[in-house]
């Protein structure tokens, strides 16, 4: 019930945000602050009835803190997706090294994250270990389709963060070691393959940021990035702009109204270029560098006002549709034609029609993020 109140709050929100033609990134970020709150108020609705459960109800609220911010930096970032690097020195601060990490396994970067420096309900360290295609360094494009060789209990997994729990035989805390502090393979020199399990040898509690958590908080900013683009290109040249092929060139097609964002050049009027008594917005690096080939556009024509319908969704119609997949499912395979990216009536021929599902709705067989522009 505090999730479904948050989530109506943020929608009542993205109405405001959109009618005021803005990016909606300070309300992802507020999403993230009401997200982390009900997370907080769930953990504490449970905590203490059972003492013996509170080392890991502890435990989780301060891995789950940890979790959020993962994400609300992710998105402050100028490349939306990225994560920091461990701290492997323990000042507090994310260690890159080259093009990966000093380490890809270390403690939390707390003060990169503007945290303060959290522990366990032992007094120890946070352990954290990042997927490296994340990283702002990493030469890896940056979306929902970005794999993972990171992996919690086999399965991919943009992060883990990790409470180690007291300390078992033979280990000595006196220096930053994660021998020191984990087991088992979580421990190991395979710093890509972390584990659950919990015995008399390993007391490691672990926490995922899943993929499909980060993702669909980065596309909603993604598609809020899009859309105001695109409403800026209308404002100023007086119509949307013919859109690209989908998983082809990224250039408008002349009198193309559906496909993928036109981030290569635009028609009638390309980006930067005048139109009118006016000029045409700057086409939007971040989106030309990492989206363009993962959204689906579909637009009106002034003529036709809101020709676009968004089944299920608050605001029903809209002379703009902007789509982004979320990661791929089992039987997808990227690139490829719409079905590989998109679920229902999204990956149909007929592009006048959507399935929005709002983000705790979303599934196994269905996780687009639909943003309907008016």
């Amino acid at each position: 019930m505090l999730i479904r109140q948050a989530l109506l709050q943020v929608q009542r929100l993205k109405t405001v945000t959109r009618r005021n033609n803005q990016d909606g990134v300070a309300l992802l970020m507020l999403l993230t602050i009401l997200l982390l709150g009900v997370s907080t108020a769930l953990v504490t609705k449970i905590t203490p009835n059972d003492r013996r459960n509170e080392r890991p109800l502890s435990n989780a609220s301060v891995l789950d803190l940890v979790r959020q911010s993962l994400v609300g930096y992710s998105l402050l970032q100028t490349v939306g997706g990225v994560l920091p690097c461990p701290d492997t020195d323990g000042d507090g601060f994310s260690d890159p090294q080259g093009l990966g990490c000093d380490d890809q396994l270390g403690l939390v970067p707390h003060r990169t994250l503007d945290l303060d420096n959290l522990s366990d309900s032992t007094g120890a360290p946070l352990w954290y270990a990042v997927s490296l295609d994340l990283l702002s360094n990493a030469p890896t494009t940056k979306n929902s389709s970005t794999g993972s060789s990171l992996t919690l209990d086999g399965t991919p997994v943009a992060a883990v963060v990790i409470a180690p729990g007291v300390a078992l035989d033979g280990q000595s805390r006196s220096v930053i070691s994660a021998d020191a502090y984990l087991e088992g393979i979580n421990a190991d020199a395979n710093r890509d393959d972390y584990d659950t399990q919990v015995g008399a040898t390993q007391n490691d509690q672990v926490l995922a940021l899943r993929r499909e958590t980060l993702w669909s908080m980065v596309e909603s900013r993604a598609n809020n990035t899009a859309l105001a683009l695109m409403q800026s290109y209308r404002a100023s040249c007086g119509e949307y702009p013919w859109a690209a092929t989908f998983g082809d060139a990224a250039n408008s097609v002349a009198s193309q109204q559906t496909g993928a964002l036109p981030l290569g050049t635009a028609l009638p009027f390309d980006w930067g270029a005048a139109c009118g008594l006016s000029f045409a917005p700057a086409v939007d690096v971040w989106l030309a560098a990492h989206w363009q080939d993962q959204m689906f556009y579909s637009m009106c024509t002034t003529a036709q006002g809101s020709c676009l319908t968004a089944l299920n969704s608050t605001v029903a119609s809209g002379s703009l549709i902007v789509t982004s997949p979320g990661i791929e499912f089992a039987g997808q395979a990227r690139p490829g034609g719409l079905s590989e990216y998109f679920e229902d009536e999204n990956a149909d021929s007929d592009q006048t029609e959507f399935v929005y599902r709002d983000v705790f709705d979303h599934d196994q067989n269905f996780n687009d993020t639909v943003l309907v522009g008016p």
